[in-house]
């Protein structure tokens, strides 16, 4: 839609969690003043605390996550939210310790798109369903980080899940 005159930002940083987006977020997103936050974090949490102890509980997750949105809400009152599950494939780094984490992390994000009014993004079901056509490698080799094919679908879904805000 060139006609339409939208900018889009896009402030995802590879490797981050839910706290890195608290440090940056006045930056990255309030300054912007965006009519349209959307926002996938979840996974790097559950990675960092299995690989280096790093990691950050569901509990503070919630916490933070629920800070992010509340603050966002408050400095920009009509903002719209986007949240959009964190998922893992297994494939790669993905072993079996890892469903369990990312299904917590996935209902919270669940239940913050309930309280905040937000557009939920089933990532972690769209996934689910990818895996009945194709390999899990397919759509992510390292079961986290999206081949294009994988891309391609979370675009599709995104857009899917989204068409009504832009109309």
């Amino acid at each position: 839609h060139p006609e339409s005159g939208w900018q889009f930002h896009n402030r995802g940083i590879s490797g981050h969690r839910v706290t890195d987006l608290y440090a940056r977020w006045r930056k990255d997103c309030i300054h912007l003043r965006p009519a349209l936050v959307s926002v996938l974090v979840g996974v790097n949490d559950v990675w960092h605390g299995l690989r280096n102890d790093d990691g950050v509980e569901p509990e503070r997750f919630a916490t933070i996550y629920r800070l992010l949105l509340s603050y966002t809400r408050e400095c920009l009152p009509a903002v719209r939210f986007v949240l959009c599950e964190p998922f893992a494939l297994p494939a790669g780094d993905v072993d079996a310790t890892w469903p369990e984490l990312v299904a917590q992390r996935q209902q919270i994000v669940r239940e913050l798109a309930a309280e905040f009014d937000a557009t939920l993004v089933p990532f972690g079901a769209m996934f689910e369903q990818a895996l009945e056509h194709a390999p899990a490698a397919f759509w992510a080799d390292d079961g986290v980080h999206p081949t294009p094919a994988g891309h391609e679908l979370m675009a599709r879904t995104w857009l899917a899940h989204t068409a009504d805000l832009f109309a």
